[in-house]
């Protein structure tokens, strides 16, 4: 038991009721320890890097609906990339989300967030000429414990992931991403919830720094990239 010294300011009697528990069953030094560590970190989540659920979702037509995560609660903050063969046509974008990455020229890429109210469960969009567009999406949600109210920065350019610096925080457990379409590659060093579809590709990296500038995503074609950073909980 000696190792619950280190952590005793954090245990509380729900933690001493599990401490207690599972020694009865697994009496081995580092039980104590690693429950109390468990605990505080779920009470304090500024000490973890956002954690994303994610869902894909690839839809064709003038009109349509991408997928979110499901069971989304109020206070959640949602984010939904999206790339698609724009040939200069732009999305109309359902009201109460925030565009931070919006170029739709020969090749469209999209980034919208929201901090939900509560119940969504869909991110509906038309085509601005009414014509049929395959819209291939990817949806985080991050629950209110695992982000900051602070809104995601982002950053984009053409051929290459910009350098973003975040001009509301600094040295913190930020999650970065680096997204584009059409690519060719994944960001060097970002091995996080990769992905890739019809062009689009979106990869992640946690890291505790104030700025970062991913490597070029690659393209045979015009292109656009984009950087981007969810805060931690403060």
């Amino acid at each position: 038991m000696s190792d619950m010294i280190a952590t005793e300011n954090y245990v509380d009697g729900a933690t001493n009721d599990r401490i207690a528990t599972e020694l009865y069953a697994n009496p081995a030094e580092g039980v104590a320890g690693r429950i109390a560590t468990e605990d505080w970190v779920d009470a304090n989540p500024s000490s973890a890097f956002p954690v994303p659920e994610i869902v894909t979702d690839e839809v064709t037509g003038s009109s349509g609906t991408s997928d979110l995560p499901g069971s989304i609660v109020a206070g959640d903050l949602i984010m939904i990339i999206i790339g698609y063969a724009s040939a200069n046509v732009g999305l109309n974008l359902p009201g109460g989300w925030t565009a931070i990455v919006n170029a739709t020229t020969t090749n469209g890429l999209i980034v919208c967030y929201k901090f939900a109210a509560g119940g969504e469960t869909g991110f509906a969009w038309s085509t601005g000429n009414g014509t049929s567009r395959t819209i291939t999406s990817w949806a985080a949600k991050f629950n209110g414990t695992a982000h900051a109210s602070t809104p995601p920065a982002a950053g984009a350019a053409e051929w290459d992931p910009p350098s973003l610096n975040p001009a509301n925080w600094d040295v913190e457990k930020t999650l970065w991403l680096a997204t584009g379409y059409p690519t060719n590659a994944y960001s060097t060093g970002f091995g996080l919830y990769q992905f890739v579809n019809n062009g689009l590709r979106v990869c992640g990296k946690e890291e505790e720094v104030a700025s970062q500038d991913p490597s070029t995503m690659s393209s045979p074609t015009d292109n656009w990239q984009a950087t981007l950073a969810i805060r931690p909980a403060a």
